[in-house]
């Protein structure tokens, strides 16, 4: 989408900061050293589709569905600065799920650094 290319080319010159509530598709942002997710990206529950799809699979269906969704999403927004083998990027998130998703999910390499104690 238009939006989308205005987004990236602001980035490129707005030295490398982008902000943005959502951006796990269509956005290609190489070359940016560092990616903040400030939340697992679990679906809304209270969506209409998703209430269906519960009503429709079952509990346990509905549950491996849900958070095959969110593995995807997450995947999906790291894809979006990681965008060949040899990228490096500096991963922060105030959510610990968010590191424990990484490392199960990730299929990279992955060093891990402690900031604080």
């Amino acid at each position: 989408s238009e939006r989308l290319k205005t987004a990236e080319k602001d980035f490129l010159e707005d030295d490398g900061i982008l902000i943005t509530t959502k951006m796990d598709r269509g956005a290609d942002l190489k070359g940016m050293k560092s990616i903040v997710v400030m939340k697992f990206p679990f679906p809304e529950r209270e969506d209409p589709l998703l209430k269906g799809m519960e009503r429709r699979l079952g509990k346990e269906a509905f549950w491996r569905y849900y958070r095959d969704i969110a593995e995807r999403c997450f995947v999906q927004q790291l894809g979006r600065v990681l965008r060949s083998s040899k990228d490096v990027v500096e991963f922060w998130s105030p959510d610990e799920i968010c590191h424990r998703m990484l490392r199960k999910l990730w299929r990279g390499e992955i060093e891990v650094k402690r900031c604080f104690h």
